[in-house]
């Protein structure tokens, strides 16, 4: 029984034992290095999408205050060489002739620009409370010019606005101030009920005074950045004089840069010690507070695409060393009658199943992925299905691309060539 077999195995060619051997490892090899890549590649993928997802809910938040056609000089008092109670006039006149220029339509000053990262923070509570665990330095204060609810296209939600007297002179100590706050510091100190009247007081640990008094309530804006939630804020008047303003917010009626250069004449005019020093529109502001956030989504994206390269490399190297390794098989096969769609099905098979293994992997690796980077998200699920079914999308198109020529190859590959290779 064990002659035939004996028999056989003596007759074997040795050396086409050893390439039979070597072709099935390096077939293998290079399968198992194909899954790795589109593992990765999809990895990648995901997480360019849900940064690029993040990026994009950025850009359609509404921040809480108009920026279309707003226009911010910043001003560098200091560079003046002048007190505030010398600038003083000349701010006052610089506003009324801003205001009066043909294509603006509101004007203000306010103490610093938006959109920046940096803000003033104070630690208030209501009259006769202190301030919870967690709530030092748990205020933001804007202080503002007359004009600037309306500049900004802020809504009031109830009270009033301050009147031109609490714009002009800061009420004398022993009284509370008047003061405008937003929506979310109504809602974090007095839990929906009317704060209109109510007292806060600036405060350390213990009970506060009744340093200010609420007048009115405007609708939530975003201060510092888009990524942070709308800060509890007071709304201070600025008060020419006593204080010297960093900003003028410019809303125009007809595109930004139309009034630039009438603006920056008024300004020389009437103080040409006082220096522009930047000139921004409100939409480049806000734009430019993604800066993170776009600098992640394009490196993503690029670690992304470069990972399609490779995936696309790794596949047309696999596609194009089976087709060469079996192409006196393939002539055989088209010389018997077999079809084009046949001799694909026979390439693809050992192509589709490395790549569905790469695939799987990296769907179940992107998960554990994205919930590491959950912080840098926005609006969007770790598990989010779009940027998902985009990146196995991304990758299926760019296989089939990769594979094209090496298949078409293999299916024009003609017999009478075929057979004449030598093995």
């Amino acid at each position: 029984m064990a002659l035939a077999p004996a028999l056989r195995a003596a007759s074997t060619d040795p050396q086409a034992v050893l390439r039979g051997v070597n072709t099935t490892r390096s077939t293998r090899g290079r399968s198992l290095l194909l899954a790795i890549q589109v593992a990765l590649c999809t990895v990648l993928l995901v997480s360019a999408g849900l940064l690029i997802t993040t990026l994009g809910n950025f850009r359609a938040l509404d921040p809480g205050f108009a920026k279309d056609r707003v226009v911010t000089f910043a001003i560098v008092p200091d560079l003046a060489g002048e007190t505030a109670g010398q600038l003083r006039d000349g701010l006052e006149q610089v506003l009324t002739e801003v205001r009066a220029l043909p294509g603006v339509r509101h004007a203000a000053y306010s103490s610093r620009p938006l959109m920046r990262g940096t803000g003033i923070k104070v630690t208030v509570a209501p009259e006769g409370q202190s301030p919870a665990q967690d709530g030092f330095m748990n205020t933001s204060v804007h202080v503002v010019s007359d004009g600037y609810f309306d500049t900004l296209g802020l809504r009031l939600v109830s009270g009033r606005v301050y009147t031109e007297p609490e714009y002009e002179s800061v009420p004398a100590s022993g009284r509370p101030r008047p003061i405008m706050v937003n929506q979310a510091l109504s809602r974090r100190f007095f839990f929906g009920s009317s704060p209109i009247g109510k007292r806060l007081g600036l405060t350390g640990r213990a009970p506060a005074k009744a340093d200010f008094e609420i007048i009115g309530v405007v609708s939530d804006a975003k201060y510092r950045s888009l990524r942070e939630p709308v800060p509890a804020t007071l709304y201070q008047p600025l008060v020419l004089g006593k204080y010297t303003p960093g900003v003028l917010h410019v809303r125009a009626e007809v595109a930004p840069a139309a009034v630039i250069s009438d603006i920056r004449r008024v300004f020389h005019r009437i103080n040409p010690r006082l220096p522009l020093t930047e000139v921004t529109t409100l939409d480049d502001d806000v734009e430019a507070s993604l800066w993170s956030e776009k600098a992640l989504a394009v490196l993503a994206g690029a670690f992304g695409i470069f990972a399609m390269l490779i995936v696309a490399a790794g596949l047309f190297a696999l596609v194009s060393f089976l087709v060469s390794q079996r192409t006196k098989e393939i002539g055989i096969r088209i010389a018997v009658g077999a079809r084009s769609a046949q001799i694909l099905a026979l390439i693809s098979n050992q192509t589709c199943k490395p790549a569905a293994v790469g695939i799987l992997m990296g769907i179940a690796l992107s998960i554990p992925a994205a919930r590491a980077m959950q912080s840098l998200l926005f609006e969007v699920s770790p598990t989010a299905a779009l940027p998902l079914v985009a990146a196995v999308l991304s990758i299926l198109a760019t296989m089939a691309a990769a594979s094209l020529i090496p298949t078409l190859r293999a299916v024009r590959t003609e017999p009478a060539v075929a057979l004449r290779q030598d093995d």
